[in-house]
């Protein structure tokens, strides 16, 4: 008998379906040994990036853990043009034991097609990953993913990790990123934690001072 496949579509279940959170993030639990990943994106941005790499301005960057473990391991990181993706959980998780994945978007283009594959015997749990007010990262081109080769890898989602709380990181490529920062801030929710990246060298003195 055929095996039936069970698409997902994860830009849609998911409480954070919004592409101007970058980058996204997105949670399951599941069990299988494998799943594939549909994925393609959008608005990808011109100019060059030297800065930064291709999967952190435009692809996803796959980590697991183990249900009920705290330590996030890295998977791999994707681009659109591996799409479908067959992620092999064999070797990282025994069979029959459940698993965490988490997925982050990309930084600078958008999701425009997230869903995942499974056979039908398998179960996949899409986790609650709603923007609670815990920590609130503000930024420029550090916190935006300067350095990094894949989302994961940002300093945001590195501290938002090893602190296991929700972050929303509001970050702008611009050297001078104060300025739009002061522009923005009243519009802002409230949160139990800011941080601010400061580099009093690079930013409009004005602007510092208020």
């Amino acid at each position: 008998m055929e095996r039936v496949k069970i698409i997902l579509d994860l830009f849609q279940e998911s409480m954070i379906n919004d592409n101007s959170i970058k980058p996204c993030i997105f949670r399951f639990e599941a069990d299988v040994q494998r799943f594939k990943i549909h994925y393609q994106n959008k608005d990808e941005p011109s100019g060059n990036y030297p800065h930064m790499g291709v999967t952190a301005r435009e692809g996803l960057h796959v980590l697991y853990r183990i249900t009920g473990t705290e330590q996030w391991l890295n998977v791999d990181a994707y681009t659109s043009r591996n799409s479908p993706i067959t992620v092999n959980m064999k070797y990282l998780a025994q069979t029959g034991k459940s698993y965490e994945i988490l997925i982050y978007g990309p930084v600078l283009s958008d999701i425009d097609l997230l869903k995942i594959e499974i056979e039908d015997e398998s179960e996949i749990t899409v986790l609650d990953n709603s923007i609670s007010k815990d920590i609130l990262f503000l930024g420029g081109i550090h916190s935006l993913g300067i350095g990094c080769t894949a989302s994961g890898v940002m300093f945001s989602n590195i501290l938002a990790r090893r602190l296991d709380k929700h972050l929303q990181n509001i970050s702008f490529n611009d050297i001078n990123h104060l300025k739009p920062i002061h522009e923005k801030i009243n519009e802002l929710d409230k949160y139990d934690t800011i941080i601010l990246e400061l580099d009093y060298v690079r930013q409009d003195s004005a602007v510092f001072d208020r």
